[in-house]
């Protein structure tokens, strides 16, 4: 995270609202919770969106190394649409597991990150 990738700052703002979701949520669910949670995401999203299958969860969040070399360069509609998805689908489903609990915080959490934002000094690197 923090480097612009071949996919370009909408791409990173994605990875960054990842990073950022999952950081907020971490503590509230525990990595074991959240993990399950994000994973699923990630099938279901995959399952919709193929080109989203290189994306995988670790103990530190979602890991991007495998897919930024298969998505390419440039606006993408369709990548465009499955990042959208994914981010939808996370917060659906942890307000649904939080009884809209987290909801408001996540939304907080995202309204940070922002297109062609770096990392701030001291920002954990999600793998």
């Amino acid at each position: 995270m923090g480097r612009a990738g071949p996919t370009g700052p909408r791409f990173d703002a994605f990875e960054r609202a990842l990073h950022a979701l999952w950081g907020r949520a971490l503590t509230t669910l525990g990595e074991i919770t959240l993990g399950a949670i994000v994973d699923r995401v990630l099938c279901v999203a995959a399952e919709r969106y193929p080109l989203l299958s290189p994306l995988s969860v670790g103990t530190t969040g979602v890991c991007f190394d495998d897919i930024r070399p298969s998505v390419g360069e440039g606006p993408n509609r369709m990548l465009q649409d499955a990042c959208r998805f994914v981010l939808i689908e996370l917060l659906t489903v942890i307000g649904n597991v939080t009884a809209e609990i987290m909801t408001p915080a996540l939304h907080a959490k995202l309204s940070t990150v922002g297109v062609g934002q770096t990392n701030e000094p001291g920002d954990r690197v999600v793998a």
